[in-house]
């Protein structure tokens, strides 16, 4: 009855004119299931019209194909200019894509609660164009544009990705001077008397990540541009040169 299942006499039907929301659309993708519309419509086939199984799998309808509101809710019309494959809770492990968040709201009326609530993906799907765009590191990351400054606390963010992320923000935006902060960490102002170790390089190797095992994989050439940011003779400083002995050993 499973693998080989008696054909119906009266096929059940989900969405008679097809999954109108995506063939490849998974509703319930953020819960780590990712059956398609195509794959629910195909199943049911297997059950009776009127059946309880074809009479439960009825509400998915709402989700695959969904019967055009009169008012129906709308979020970014230009469409997802972020990307319609870019998963705004991918780091939560929620694959749903902008494109595909934009096509589930059509489900509800404009006016209702989840419309409203929904409103909020225009700012990561679709943001407005920042009339004077927040500004990080005018002169570039001087850090390195792939340097994670947070790379130890997993979160692999670089420098190049964080001064993008910010044009969003209008200079002066409470967003923005919370960013400010990071300049320090990606292109820190140069100081009189800057830490320096491992001046002739990392002659263990640039990409080598001492802390590796420990998962944080910070590199060699990041810890000596990190330094930088601090005055010789300094505490911290005096506690880096420790990696020299890591990054650049004495032959």
């Amino acid at each position: 009855s499973i693998c080989c299942p008696t054909p119906a006499e009266n096929p059940c039907t989900l969405c008679p004119d097809g999954a109108t929301a995506g063939e490849d659309y998974a509703p319930f993708g953020g819960a780590e299931d990712t059956t398609t519309c195509k794959e629910m419509i195909d199943s049911v086939k297997v059950y009776e019209t009127g059946s309880e199984y074809c009479e439960a799998y009825q509400g998915y309808e709402s989700f695959c194909c969904p019967t055009p509101l009169e008012n129906s809710c709308t979020i970014c019309p230009d469409g997802a200019t972020a990307g319609e494959d870019y998963a705004p809770g991918a780091d939560s492990e929620d694959p749903t894509t902008c494109k595909e968040i934009i096509e589930s709201v059509k489900a509800f009326e404009t006016g209702t609660e989840f419309c409203e609530l929904s409103e909020g993906y225009e700012s990561i799907c679709c943001p407005t164009p920042a009339e004077n765009p927040c500004t990080l590191c005018p002169d570039g990351a001087t850090a390195g544009e792939d340097y994670a400054p947070f790379g130890g606390a997993e979160d692999t963010t670089t420098c190049k990705e964080m001064i993008d992320s910010v044009k969003v923000y209008e200079t002066g935006s409470e967003y923005c001077e919370a960013y400010q902060g990071y300049e320090s960490f990606c292109c820190p102002t140069p100081l009189e008397n800057s830490c320096t170790i491992c001046p002739d390089g990392a002659t263990a190797g640039e990409d080598y990540a001492p802390g590796a095992d420990s998962e944080d994989p910070t590199t060699c050439k990041e810890i000596i541009e990190s330094v930088k940011a601090f005055e010789t003779g300094t505490e911290f400083c005096e506690l880096s040169e420790g990696y020299e002995s890591i990054c650049c050993p004495t032959p």
